[in-house]
C-alpha cells in the first residue's frame, strides 16, 4: 500500500474515532446536565410543597391550641369573648393555605386538607354566631347561663376531638408524600 494512501486511512480512521468518541462524550455530558437539572427541580418543588404543608400544620396547630382553651373556658362557665377573637385570626389564612397544599399535593393530601379545614370552618362559624348572640344576650335581661355555656362548651369539644385527628391524618399525608416525591433530604 502507498504510504500516502495509509495515511490518508489513518487520518479519516483518527477522525471517525475523534468524531465517535465526541459524539458520546456530547451526548453523556448533555444526560447528566439534564439529569442535573431535574435533581435540582425536584429539590426546588420538594421545598416548596414541604414548606404549604407546614404552614397549613401551623395553622391547625394554632387552631387546635386556641380551641383547647376556648373549651376548657366554656366547661368552666368563663368568658371566651378574647380567646374567640384570637382563634378567628388565627384561621383566617387557612382557606388559602389548604389552596396552597391543594395546587402543592396529591388528592389524598388535598382531601385530608378539606377535611381539617371543614372543621375549622365549622367551628369558626360556631363562635362567630356565639360572640354574636353574647352581644345581644349581653344588653338583654337574660344573660348566657353557665348551662349554655357547658353544652356550646361540649359541642366544640367534639370538634376538638374531630380537628385532632384530620389534623394528624393529614400531618400522616404530607409526610408519606414527602417520602415518595422522589427526594429526599
Amino acid at each position: 500500500m502507498d504510504a500516502g494512501v495509509a495515511a490518508v486511512l489513518g487520518a479519516l480512521a483518527g477522525s471517525v474515532s475523534a468524531a465517535v468518541v465526541a459524539f458520546i462524550g456530547g451526548r453523556y455530558s448533555r444526560e447528566v446536565a439534564q439529569i442535573g437539572a431535574r435533581s435540582e427541580h425536584l429539590k426546588e418543588s420538594w421545598g416548596k410543597r414541604e414548606e404549604r404543608y407546614k404552614n397549613f400544620l401551623l395553622i391547625l396547630g394554632t387552631a387546635e391550641l386556641q380551641l383547647e382553651k376556648i373549651v376548657r373556658r366554656l366547661l368552666n362557665g368563663q368568658s371566651i369573648l378574647a380567646e374567640l377573637e384570637v382563634f378567628i385570626d388565627a384561621v383566617k389564612p387557612i382557606e388559602n393555605a389548604r389552596t396552597e397544599v391543594a395546587l402543592a399535593g396529591p388528592l389524598n393530601t388535598h382531601e385530608s386538607a378539606r377535611l381539617a379545614t371543614v372543621v375549622v370552618l365549622f367551628v369558626c362559624e360556631k363562635l362567630e354566631d356565639h360572640k354574636l348572640a353574647h352581644s345581644y344576650l349581653a344588653q338583654g335581661p337574660f344573660p348566657m347561663g353557665t348551662w349554655e355555656m357547658r353544652m356550646f362548651g361540649e359541642g366544640l369539644a367534639r370538634k376538638l376531638e374531630e380537628l385532632e385527628g384530620a389534623k394528624k391524618s393529614f400531618e400522616a399525608r404530607a409526610v408519606q408524600d414527602l417520602q415518595d416525591f422522589g427526594f429526599r433530604r
